[in-house]
């Protein structure tokens, strides 16, 4: 089991590559031109723990990009074009502990909502860079605090979907704020203390 190392000079790559071993457990993609993932293109790599994609301009994951990475504990999607994340996109990602998403031109609007709340449930994920930068009038707010004025502005009858999110949101934006900061963990006594600094 290892790391795997392409052939091609960095920058090179506009695609996954296929010739990648099924034993591998550290995958670095960065730096390339990969601009979407397909369906599948990870299927055959089981053991897969961390996958870098940084900095590839992607613009779209299809939903079944990542089928297969059951295994996978770091996900770095930073410095791409993403603006939001289509239904079931993280469906697979069991064990994700680290999801990197800074540096992203996150568009705050009813998309962004699937990314929200499945971070929001995946309590355990720590990630980062969920900020919004589109459109103008969202610019810098968390993606938190976008979608709880979304529904603000909905009268209570009509919100069917995720009743239960708006009568406890008030702790929300400082969990929001606090999994921005990196994290450092420590046991002391069999007890687990979380600094946030």
């Amino acid at each position: 089991m290892g790391y795997f190392q392409n052939l091609e000079p960095k920058g090179k790559l506009k695609k996954v590559p296929g010739n990648i071993p099924p034993d591998v457990v550290k995958l670095d993609l960065s730096n390339n031109k990969i601009k979407q993932l397909r369906p599948k293109q990870f299927e055959d790599i089981n053991d897969l723990k961390v996958l870098n994609l940084s900095s590839n301009g992607i613009v779209h994951i299809d939903p079944a990009a990542f089928a297969g990475l059951i295994n996978l504990e770091e996900l770095d999607l930073s410095n791409n074009s993403l603006q939001n994340f289509e239904y079931g996109v993280l469906e697979d990602l069991y064990f994700l502990k680290i999801l990197w998403l800074r540096e992203n031109p996150w568009r705050c609007d009813y998309n962004i909502h699937y990314l929200f709340y499945w971070l929001k449930h995946h309590y355990s994920v720590h990630y980062n860079g969920l900020e919004c930068r589109k459109p103008e009038e969202y610019k810098g707010w968390l993606v938190g605090k976008y979608v709880r004025s979304y529904y603000e502005e909905c009268p209570k009858d009509k919100l069917s979907i995720y009743p239960e999110t708006f009568e406890q949101d008030t702790e929300d934006e400082e969990w929001e704020r606090h999994k921005q900061h990196p994290v450092q963990t420590g046991k002391k006594h069999g007890v687990i203390v979380t600094l946030i600094g």
